[in-house]
């Protein structure tokens, strides 16, 4: 069931991302929406693998198994029909690089090469990011249970937080590397994950507007307004602190949107739509900036203009994408991902449910 007012924050985010890539360039804007993404991701992930675990309808196998049929229909029919393109386009760097964008690895990379060179593929990494969090965390989610669930998403939580103080500390500088490796999402993924986890989150007072208000003010006053200590190592501590508390902003406009309880203009068709072919949007706005470069001339970039442009090419890109390739493939995925349902469960494959 789709849920209108997350599809227009999607759509918030990804001319967020847009944004920064065309316009206010070295603007926090783009970065602090692919965090909402990941924190998104993962609370929607997690709630959809608890809920299918938890079916008698079906064993935790074929559940499994279904969603990664679903999965794969949905993200990797555009996805692959965007390295087609840039295939016959003669990318630069396509030809030595071609593999790690074939088998998501851009983010390792990244990370290897410190660089997000050639830029043309360096929103990838993102995308390389989620893709390996939907074949991991199902197997965890599995595994664990609901019981042991919790600890898990903190874990991921410290590793984040602790791989990207050490990277800051003995690497300072190499901000690729601090975002691209591996681990860096992690935190963004599990809070997401622990609210999907949270039983009784209405109840819960963080989630109330008049408790979040100086969560909303501390991070404002935290990006814009304050300086960076001089110590190195408080240096870290401190902007570890501004990346993890915008988390609790991402979290609590989740749950909101989630619940339908975000203000009325959220439910905009405008919005809900450009919500719908987000993916499209993001996927496509590299090559979208790069057809209003050829077209336009370098004078109009960065601008407002270039930003207009390449919002325009890159909703005409997603909206073709969906009609054409994206909603069949997913229709297909639903197809497939429903014959996996066993007619009969054993009891021993309860296990899960007993956790």
């Amino acid at each position: 069931m789709r849920k209108l007012q997350l599809d227009s924050l999607r759509a918030i985010a990804v001319f967020a991302v847009i944004i920064t890539h065309t316009w206010l360039a070295g603007s926090t804007y783009g970065h602090l929406a692919v965090r909402f993404f990941f924190v998104l991701s993962g609370f929607l992930i997690t709630r959809h693998l608890l809920g299918s675990f938890s079916d008698s309808r079906q064993t935790p196998g074929s559940a499994l198994r279904a969603f990664y049929v679903r999965r794969s229909f949905r993200i990797m029919p555009a996805y692959y029909a965007l390295l087609l393109i840039m295939f016959f386009l003669e990318a630069d760097g396509w030809r030595d690089q071609w593999y790690w964008h074939a088998f998501y690895g851009t983010n390792v990379l990244f990370t290897k090469t410190d660089s997000w060179s050639p830029w043309f593929f360096s929103h990838l990494w993102s995308l390389s990011v989620e893709q390996q969090f939907y074949l991991a965390w199902p197997l965890v989610v599995m595994l664990l249970g609901r019981k042991f669930l919790a600890p898990a998403c903190f874990l991921g939580i410290a590793i984040a937080v602790g791989v990207r103080i050490v990277i800051s500390l003995k690497m300072p500088g190499t901000t690729v590397i601090y975002w691209t490796m591996p681990t860096s999402s992690w935190d963004a993924l599990a809070v997401g994950g622990l609210l999907a986890l949270a039983p009784a989150v209405k109840e819960l007072s963080i989630f109330k507007w008049r408790a979040m208000i100086p969560v909303y003010a501390g991070v404002i006053l935290l990006y814009w307004l304050l300086e960076y200590p001089s110590s190195p190592f408080a240096a870290a501590l401190w902007y570890e602190l501004i990346e993890v508390l915008p988390l609790l902003i991402f979290a609590h406009l989740v749950f909101l949107g989630y619940h339908d309880a975000l203000p009325r203009f959220l439910n905009w068709r405008i919005l809900t739509q450009l919500g719908l072919i987000s993916y499209g949007i993001y996927l496509y706005h590299e090559l979208a900036i790069d057809l209003f470069q050829r077209v336009a001339g370098p004078q109009y970039y960065p601008s407002l203009i270039q930003f207009a442009g390449a919002s325009v090419i890159s909703v005409v890109l997603a909206a073709i994408s969906w009609v054409l390739l994206e909603r069949p493939a997913q229709q297909v995925g639903r197809q497939l991902s429903s014959r996996s349902r066993p007619e009969t469960i054993r009891s021993s494959d309860l296990r899960f449910r007993r956790k």
